[in-house]
């Protein structure tokens, strides 16, 4: 061929730009692609008929091919390697066809990805596609010529390839920008709510949890639910556009593949108890950084047990994380976030009540966390559950003993100081019913909804003396065993099995002496916290506070140690208590960020876009042959 060919193609690129010219760029190139998709399909299906078994009788497909072309290209095994050239090029001009499309789709519907430069580059890569759909054309009609005379199209891919580099780096920066643009946004309602339309709170979640590229994300748990070769969840039905929340007051059930039974449990019930109340729904976000088939296991598991809606195998855009986790505080551990129907978060973590009181708590509104922290006896909240006569022990003002550990040899030990105790050699402790013994309870089986309920109450408890206490329960559980002596719903004393172990055997001993004691002039109470002053005052201390990360809008800018008065110091520790259940990436490991007190939350400094990569040179088109 001379060099008049080689402009021809350009040519005929200029011709079917002008002629598309009241068109999209993307969509000039996806009606040039179709052209040649409806000269292709012919040309592929009829070879693969004849080439292959088929369903129609060989005689017809050659007279369709005599019809269509000349047929004898089509038969021919030598033509197989530039056949498979073409086919390979022309699943490249897909792949840059909707790599360009996607960033079309991001430069028109988001501000921040329309980038300077972005324009000019699109427009390039179109018209070279463009070109390349046209070498295309060009090879398929020398094939139906069957004069032997063929283009090489290796040329052409090598450039398409390069051009597909080129907007796939685009493509991420342009990503990027958006997912800045949605937090950003996101951070605007939620902080600073308006209400334009009431469904702004589906236009919240779709940001939150991306639905352009599923439409139907939600799961509705019907048990039609199978797993293929490659992990992905296949439904029988299609799953429930996000749009059947609109009008809705909303509980986002916010998680990691690592939350109990008892939670769940416990999510069940408020479920049953909402059913009567149309206007709210439940949804389950799992949040998983990779997934994998023992995670994808996992979550099966755990979402055939939840009868509400369910997102299916999220992998939240970097926004939809960044938000849970800044604003949510977000960290691995559940939370249940409420959202009502004009998109406001009414409670930003409703767990803590839902754990304490259930749908006594309903709506799981600030007048139930108010209830709770004005509340004197909260001790029946975290214990109710561990033993049936524990309500009535705390109304009778009874001595209890919780206790609990892996040193089951302390508890043995513990148990039996306790049992020599005969209150009734104390003023006016022996009661006027006669009993004279005090209450104990291990805390075995119960021991997570104990402490779940623990760490719980310290969420809305405000006051700084219930505080400390619940700070010294939850400082005492890494122990191999402690103990908490209460009087009805008074916390007397809470320690570290040695110590409390060593007053008690003291006060033991003294009981069993000979000697006559003067016990009758003082309680049990004021002989005990004696006793263990004396034990206390023995042993050196390393007091310990842990507070976890999910708390952190509740840590202090200093704590004075529980011991001695002293300011602590301050670290910051992490820890990770992995199983099987546990993805790497949200196991229980706490972090603890220290805020000062009066902190007040502004809005950073937007980042700036990142680096625009320079445009390549736009490569000369090959010969044309």
């Amino acid at each position: 061929m001379d060099q008049g060919d080689e402009v021809n193609i350009e040519k005929t690129v200029v011709a079917i730009v002008n002629l598309l010219s009241s068109y999209s760029l993307d969509a000039k190139l996806v009606l040039s692609l179709a052209a040649l998709a409806t000269e292709f399909g012919d040309f592929w299906r009829l070879r693969k008929d004849l080439t292959h078994k088929s369903s129609l009788p060989k005689e017809f497909c050659l007279s369709m091919a005599i019809l269509k072309f000349e047929s004898g290209y089509l038969v021919e095994r030598k033509k197989q390697p530039v056949v498979d050239e073409l086919n390979n090029l022309i699943m490249l001009i897909l792949e840059v066809t909707k790599s360009i499309s996607e960033l079309e789709t991001l430069r028109n519907n988001y501000t921040s990805a329309n980038v300077p430069g972005l324009l000019p580059t699109i427009q390039k890569h179109v018209y070279g596609t463009i070109a390349s759909i046209v070498a295309c054309a060009a090879q398929i009609a020398f094939l139906k010529t069957n004069e032997g005379q063929t283009q090489n199209l290796s040329q052409w891919t090598e450039y398409l390839a390069s051009v597909h580099e080129d907007l796939e780096k685009h493509r991420r920066i342009c990503e990027q920008q958006k997912q800045i643009e949605v937090y950003w946004k996101l951070v605007s309602i939620l902080r600073n709510p308006y209400h334009e339309s009431s469904h702004e709170i589906v236009d919240i979640l779709k940001m939150l949890i991306s639905t352009e590229n599923d439409p139907h994300l939600l799961h509705i748990n019907d048990g039609s639910t199978t797993v293929d070769d490659d992990f992905v969840i296949k439904l029988v039905n299609q799953g429930a556009s996000i749009d059947v929340l609109s009008k809705k007051d909303v509980l986002l059930l916010i998680s990691s593949l690592d939350i109990s039974n008892v939670d769940i449990k416990n999510l069940q019930k408020i479920y049953e108890g909402i059913k009567g109340y149309k206007h709210y729904k439940m949804v389950w976000i799992p949040v998983v950084e990779q997934w994998t088939p023992e995670r994808l296991d996992l979550f099966i598991q755990l979402r055939d047990q939840m009868p509400w809606y369910t997102v299916q195998m999220f992998s939240s855009p970097v926004a939809g994380i960044k938000f849970i986790k800044e604003e949510w505080h977000f960290n691995g551990k559940p939370v249940v976030v409420l959202l009502n129907q004009q998109g406001e978060v009414e409670n930003p973590n409703a767990l803590p009540l839902i754990r304490l009181r259930g749908m006594d708590a309903f709506p799981f509104a600030k007048a139930a966390e108010d209830a709770i922290r004005n509340l004197d006896n909260w001790l029946h909240l975290v214990a109710n559950h561990i033993h049936l006569s524990m309500q009535s022990w705390i109304e009778k003002e009874k001595y209890i003993f919780f206790y609990g550990g892996t040193d089951q040899h302390w508890i043995k030990k513990l148990q039996g100081y306790i049992k020599s105790i005969d209150l009734g050699k104390f003023l006016n402790d022996g009661g006027d019913e006669g009993n004279n013994t005090i209450e104990s309870v291990e805390v075995g089986e119960s021991e997570i909804r104990f402490w779940t309920n623990i760490e719980s109450l310290q969420f809305i408890k405000e006051d700084d003396e219930t505080r400390r206490v619940l700070q010294r329960l939850i400082s005492n559980k890494t122990e191999n065993g402690w103990a908490v002596l209460v009087k009805g719903s008074t916390v007397i004393i809470s320690d570290q099995s040695a110590k409390i172990s060593r007053a008690l055997k003291k006060l033991v001993i003294k009981l069993q002496s000979e000697e006559e004691n003067n016990f009758h002039e003082e309680n049990f109470e004021t002989i005990f916290k004696e006793y263990h002053k004396q034990v206390a005052d023995m042993f050196s201390h390393s007091c310990q506070i842990n507070i976890p990360s999910s708390a952190a809008n509740i840590i202090p800018k200093n704590m004075k140690c529980l011991e001695c008065g002293q300011v602590m110091e301050t670290f910051i520790s992490f820890r990770c208590n992995k199983s099987l259940t546990t993805n790497t990436q949200n196991s229980s490991a706490d972090f603890v960020r220290i805020k000062p007190r009066n902190f007040n939350a502004c809005y950073p400094s937007y980042p700036g876009y990142p680096p625009y990569p320079p445009n390549p040179p736009y490569p000369a088109y090959p010969p044309y042959p």
